[in-house]
């Protein structure tokens, strides 16, 4: 309890083996599965759910993964460790911890609470780390960012499908686009999404919609850049659809996928699509793809 009586939030707390290294090899796994944060404690990693998690399916996923890395010689051992914490500020907490991060060239993502210097043209994002594909630490979204600037995104019309935090639709009306159309299915996400675009002065450019975005059809198309930080099996599922959004001539990024055969496919599906692949990076083995739609 709080001084004053009332309930703080309560966390999941799991602590896993490998401290620096299962960030990189457990880490993304993790926020998949809906970690709100994680910090390395010595040879330790320490993970946060929210309390109203369900523990049972949850626990036992992170134990096979971990057992499964373990056995392959990826991490230290199979200890898994889980608590229920009260705790006002444990995201916070870890927020701070990370600092300032930087994507491609402009982009400085800097979490609330975080003193950061930015250089002269730097393009300040200040967005809570929390959701799985919307944090500036997430692999898949610097790759999005570092994409987003190679492109003439002045004076677009946007989508961004499984928008997480709203990160690269704000990054997006940053760079000049005119209209940026967000979309996820979590309610969590779409109220992050329209305050992290009012607080970032870009309200006005960002609409918001809670959906599925293998059923949604968006206003008006069509548009001039689709964004997609989001998991292999959607994106194969919608390319088809996705791609009808676009104009002839226009842009998409692509990432959230896995290095290797993840990337295969997800290549040869733009190749099936005569997609030309401008840009492709991977980083923390995740792959990101920029790419133009064939002209008419």
């Amino acid at each position: 309890m709080s001084v004053d009586g009332t309930a703080l939030p309560t966390w999941l707390v799991v602590d896993v083996p490998g401290g620096e290294l299962a960030v990189e090899v457990l880490g993304g796994t993790l926020m998949e599965l809906g970690a709100k944060g994680m910090t390395p404690v010595g040879d330790r990693l320490v993970a946060a759910w929210s309390g109203k998690v369900t523990q049972g399916p949850l626990l036992a996923e992170i134990r096979r993964v971990v057992a499964s890395l373990a056995e392959d010689g990826l991490l230290p051992d199979d200890r898994v460790e889980a608590k229920l914490v009260e705790d006002e500020d444990w995201v916070g907490r870890w927020r701070r911890s990370l600092g300032p991060i930087r994507a491609g060239e402009r982009f400085l993502i800097i979490p609330p609470g975080v003193e950061a210097d930015p250089d002269p043209g730097d393009r300040v994002l200040a967005i809570e780390p929390r959701m799985a594909f919307g944090t500036g630490e997430h692999a898949t979204t610097r790759l999005a960012l570092a994409g987003l600037e190679t492109l003439p995104v002045a004076g677009a019309r946007a989508l961004d499908l499984g928008c997480g935090n709203g990160i690269l639709s704000i990054a997006a009306a940053l760079l000049g686009a005119k209209e940026i159309v967000a979309v996820d299915f979590e309610e969590e996400s779409v109220e992050e999404t329209a305050e992290n675009a009012e607080r970032h002065g870009v309200g006005d450019n960002v609409r918001v919609e809670r959906a599925d975005v293998l059923e949604w059809t968006p206003p008006e198309p069509p548009y001039d850049l689709l964004i997609a930080n989001i998991y292999i099996t959607p994106i194969l599922a919608g390319l088809d659809r996705w791609l009808s959004w676009v104009k002839p001539g226009g842009f998409t990024v692509f990432t959230g996928v896995k290095q290797g055969a993840e990337e295969a496919e997800l290549l040869a599906a733009l190749d099936r699509m005569k997609m030309k692949v401008l840009r492709s990076e991977a980083l923390d083995t995740w792959f990101c793809a920029v790419c133009e739609l064939a002209g008419a």
